[in-house]
């Protein structure tokens, strides 16, 4: 995956200066009797105009509005002076200075008009409300002044942060009100949250999905919420979503039942949850189906070697089966022709007319022959297929009854009808046997768009592996180098440390919701993007890399569990580059930052390009529209919608591949303006 490196060089953080130098000689002096100057002359000629700076400046510093609010009562003073003309605004402005003077000279020259000032200064009412309309121009100015002035002598890492302007509020708002609406869709992707800085959509694009989504977190609701936000997505633009959910949780499967209810999406359950048989062996290319098989073995007690010769055994087994079909479930079938003799058997039943058979009998004399040899590693693989058929997940692995055929599960099926299919495998409940079937699933789904790639047919669609920590990682892998050259988005969440310091390399796109693992926060926080900060700062981060992460090992480092940075180490940032002299490299967003997060908040990385990366996002759960009432178990599922436009749904249109076109979604749009830039000129799908 590509590095997040920063595009152009950085420069080092701004240290505090000063107008007047620290050293210079009564400094402090000199700046008590200017600002007693300022405040005097300010009490004497201008009260309304220091009154307003002082509040201004007081609401700058207690709200950390950004100073481009004060062009609001400057433009408020510009209006007034508008309306009631620029030289009635400088007479009025300028009656109370004039006022002064004119009290100051006569108590000069007439010492005994001191006396009369109750009187004088009872006729000074009138004078404030003439000073408004210039007083807030120059006090706007005046709070600018000293924001700047506090700014320069600030150190730029010690400056407070600003919060969002008004604004920034009013489009979190709108943003947060039209997804929770159901506007899920950005022009080119998915909306999971919404930026609690800048109020933008945190978005995903369906290109950057291809390359792999990874949604980690500490807590699993919050993870599965964004997971199930791509699918939600997916679904409304009537993608193919194959779902894999390895927690059996029964609320995320409501909830695709009513997307899918609501959309006319059909959707088919794998298991006791649903009526969903799924039998991936009957059909196509033996080494494919092969391949399927293997996944169904714990290799981990066997040898490279045979694993491979076995392999080339099992095509032939189901190659047999394949020109001379039994009765049974394929699965059974091949472990039948796993004992002595039954290979040899079978073959006596292809028919004359196959066109490979006197290949296929030389094939088989020597697989039987092998399998004859190596007997206690064909009885090791017939047992472990025997299991797993025995267990209560494996007596779903069959074409189900005869009677209705529509209960089996096929990918190819799914993406032809542009439905969803979801595996509820409950890990707690089902142990290893999950785990193979959850396997079982990633390797179709490779094997049939890796077909789709190879007839240039194209395609698109889902993947969704929920709690994946467990699923073999060269089997998710696939998934994603398939889905990039096919458009299958594949999207992998889980809450284990361990699964995401191996998934980390496989994701193009990182949802990083709370973590409480240190030293892993410690790692995904370099892959936010880098900054300069000054290296005597303790809370400076400069996270060492992992192998395979991208970023250059560092040299003579010393960190704590996040990467905490001791006084003068020198520390290499990405592509080894050293830091300028008294500086280190610093995470955007820090290992601590990610274990502060809020239940409902994440850190989006689009690890192909750090300066979009969504430092704090809100999740926002689109909500789902009533639709038709979604199916129970022991139901078929929602009843397949209408076939795309330009498509067959007749029985000739056996092709996997999605339509050109897609039904209209029935509820929500996308809003103007949504467009994240990473595909000018992209339809609704972002392709």
């Amino acid at each position: 995956m590509p590095a997040a490196v920063p595009v152009s060089a950085q420069r080092a953080p701004r240290r505090a200066r000063y107008l007047i130098p620290p050293g210079t000689p009564h400094r402090r002096e000199a700046l008590a009797a200017l600002t007693l100057l300022a405040a005097l002359v300010g009490l004497l000629f201008a009260q309304v105009t220091l009154g307003l700076a002082v509040a201004f400046h007081a609401i700058g510093k207690i709200t950390r509005w950004r100073p481009a609010w004060l062009a609001v009562p400057a433009a408020g003073g510009v209006v007034w002076i508008l309306a009631i003309g620029p030289a009635a605004a400088l007479a009025g402005f300028l009656a109370a200075p004039r006022a002064v003077v004119t009290l100051i000279g006569g108590a000069v020259t007439n010492p005994a008009r001191i006396t009369h000032l109750d009187a004088a200064s009872a006729g000074a009412v009138p004078w404030f409300p003439g000073q408004f309309p210039i007083a807030l121009i120059l006090a706007a100015g005046i709070a600018a002044v000293a924001w700047w002035l506090d700014w320069l002598h600030t150190d730029e890492w010690r400056l407070p942060a600003h919060r969002p302007g008004l604004v920034s509020v009013g489009r979190r708002w709108l943003t947060t009100a039209f997804v929770k609406s159901g506007g899920v869709l950005t022009r080119s992707g998915v909306c999971l949250g919404v930026g609690r800085d800048t109020g933008e959509p945190a978005a995903v694009s369906w290109r950057e999905a291809e390359r792999g989504v990874l949604v980690t977190g500490a807590v699993r609701p919050a993870v599965s919420a964004s997971g199930f936000q791509l699918v939600h997505a997916a679904i409304r633009l009537r993608k193919p979503v194959i779902m894999v959910d390895l927690a059996g949780d029964a609320e995320l499967a409501a909830s695709l039942a009513a997307v899918c209810a609501a959309t006319g999406a059909p959707l088919q359950v794998f298991g006791p949850a649903g009526t969903g048989y799924y039998e991936p062996l009957r059909g196509g290319d033996p080494a494919h189906k092969a391949a399927l098989v293997m996944t169904m073995i714990d290799w981990d007690q066997a040898p490279d070697s045979t694993r491979l010769g076995y392999r080339s055994c099992l095509t032939d087994v189901l190659a047999v089966a394949e020109a001379a079909p039994g009765d049974r479930a394929m699965l059974d079938d091949v472990i039948g022709l796993l004992r002595p003799g039954a290979m040899a058997a079978r073959m006596e039943r292809v028919p004359a007319y196959h066109p490979r058979r006197t290949s296929l009998a030389g094939r088989v004399a020597a697989t039987a022959g092998r399998l004859a040899a190596e007997t206690s590693m064909t009885t090791f693989v017939a047992e472990q297929l025997t299991s797993l058929r025995a267990s209560p997940l494996g007596r779903w692995l069959e074409p189900g009854p005869p009677a209705e055929p529509g209960l089996q599960i096929s990918l190819g099926e799914v993406i032809r009808q542009r439905g969803a299919a979801l595996f509820t495998l409950d890990r707690a409940a089902h142990g290893r046997f999950a785990d193979t079937i959850a396997n079982l699933v990633a390797q179709d789904i490779s094997e049939v768009y890796a077909g789709l790639r190879r007839v240039a047919l194209g395609g698109d669609g889902l993947a969704w592996f929920a709690q994946c920590e467990t699923v073999d990682p060269k089997a998710l892998a696939g998934l994603v180098g398939v889905g990039a050259d096919a458009g299958l988005a594949t999207v992998f969440s889980t809450t284990s440390a361990a699964a995401v310091s191996r998934l980390t390399d496989q994701a193009g796109v990182l949802v990083l919701h709370r973590l409480e693992d240190r030293a892993l926060a410690g790692q995904l926080a370099w892959l936010t993007g880098t900054r300069l900060v000054p290296a005597d700062v303790q809370w400076a981060y400069s996270i060492p890399a992992q192998p395979g992460t991208g970023w250059a090992e560092p040299r003579g480092v010393a960190v704590d569990a996040l990467g905490g940075v001791h006084a003068g180490t020198v520390h290499t940032g990405p592509a080894g580059r050293a830091p300028p002299s008294g500086t280190a490299w610093s995470p955007v967003v820090t290992g601590e930052a990610l274990c502060a997060l809020a239940e409902d908040e994440f850190t989006l990385v689009p690890r192909a390009d750090v300066r979009r990366v969504v430092p704090l996002a809100v999740s926002v759960p689109a909500r789902i529209p009533p639709g038709r009432v979604p199916p129970g178990p022991g139901a078929r599922g929602p009843s397949p919608g209408p076939a795309p436009r330009g498509r067959s749904s007749g029985p000739a249109s056996r092709d996997p591949s999605p339509g050109p076109a897609r039904p209209g979604a029935p509820y929500g749009s996308v809003p103007p303006g949504w467009d994240d830039g990473h595909v000018p000129g992209a339809g609704p799908d972002g392709r």
